[in-house]
């Protein structure tokens, strides 16, 4: 089952967890997609996801000059498979871009809590303006989900 943390683009948030047991209940992986939200918001192996892929290109590298992208794994069994196919397939990086995507997750905190900062306070001046009927940012205080607190609590656990 593969699925986006956060989708793309209404921000609907999807439980990593609930849907990780729905697909281990029927005997399949679960996959997620955690490109938007980064490892430094939400480590969803820890809510039971068996693979996590991330695209590198866009946070995590944080400067869109590698396209690069990366596969965490739960286990040695999905490790090897993984790895079986990288190998078939020739996805490495070369060590330049490898040293760009380090260099990237360095600022990823910093990048992160400042993007969230500036949609909190875009989202919330968009709630309040009469031309505006709806805004989609799950980072508004008295959101059904309240994201960034709920992600926040999850990773420090």
């Amino acid at each position: 089952v593969y699925f986006e943390v956060l989708t793309n683009p209404l921000l609907q948030v999807n439980n990593v967890t609930k849907i990780a047991e729905i697909a281990h209940r029927y005997g399949a992986i679960s996959i997620v997609d955690n490109t938007f939200v980064t490892p430094y918001l939400q480590l969803p192996l820890d809510q039971g996801a068996d693979i996590v892929i991330h695209s590198a290109t866009k946070y995590l590298a944080g400067h869109s000059e590698v396209n690069a992208g990366l596969v965490v794994v739960k286990d040695d069994g999905l490790g090897k498979r993984v790895y079986f196919a990288q190998n078939r397939l020739g996805g490495v990086l070369a060590p330049n871009e490898c040293d760009s995507v380090r260099r990237g997750i360095q600022t990823l905190a910093l990048r992160m809590d400042r993007q969230q900062e500036n949609a909190r306070a875009i989202s919330s001046y968009l709630l309040l303006h009469p031309l505006v009927k709806s805004v989609h940012y799950p980072g508004l205080s008295g959101h059904e989900y309240e994201i960034w607190t709920l992600f926040r609590k999850l990773r420090m656990r």
